[in-house]
């Protein structure tokens, strides 16, 4: 992955509705949801590779959960 080093006002913005989309997208992904499944199972093993704050997992699953219903 690589960072842009533009400056800020030359970065593309996004509407909401285009991050909506965008996230939706993301979320559906087979890739990404294998990631999150084994990232879940890792915490569950006490690993912890995503965060260090067990709120904030549990809410990015179940922001997960509710794009995939």
């Amino acid at each position: 992955m690589s960072i842009s080093k533009e400056p800020l006002e030359q970065r593309p913005t996004f509407t909401e509705e285009q991050k909506k989309r965008m996230t939706s997208l993301i979320f559906k992904d087979d890739g990404v949801l294998s990631q999150l499944h084994q990232a879940q199972k890792d915490r569950k093993d006490g690993i912890s590779t995503y965060s260090d704050s067990e709120e904030e997992f549990a809410k990015l699953l179940d922001e997960v959960g509710n794009e995939n219903k």
